[in-house]
């Protein structure tokens, strides 16, 4: 299972898998990444882009790395909000 990246608009772009998702929540500081974190969406989306920036050079691991590096694409594409979505319950 997989979630995937939305905003105001819709769709975003492919989220990270589970297990991608929890390593990089490891490195991640900051009020917008705690937001996004604890509720699954944040409306500071520079601030975001920044913190996860900051948490590339926490880690070394070719699998945070790549769901950090999405989460930054994500952050950068989305306009107004971010959300992180699993789907589940969407018809």
């Amino acid at each position: 299972m997989a979630y995937d990246w939305y905003d105001a608009n819709g769709y975003v772009a492919p989220g990270p898998s589970i297990g991608g998702w929890r390593d990089a929540r490891r490195v991640l500081r900051g009020e917008a990444s705690a937001e996004l974190i604890e509720t699954g969406a944040t409306e500071r989306l520079e601030a975001l882009a920044e913190e996860v920036e900051a948490a590339l050079t926490r880690t070394d691991d070719p699998e945070v790395i790549e769901t950090l590096a999405a989460l930054l694409e994500a952050a950068r594409r989305a306009e107004t909000v971010l959300i992180l979505s699993d789907e589940v319950g969407r018809e």
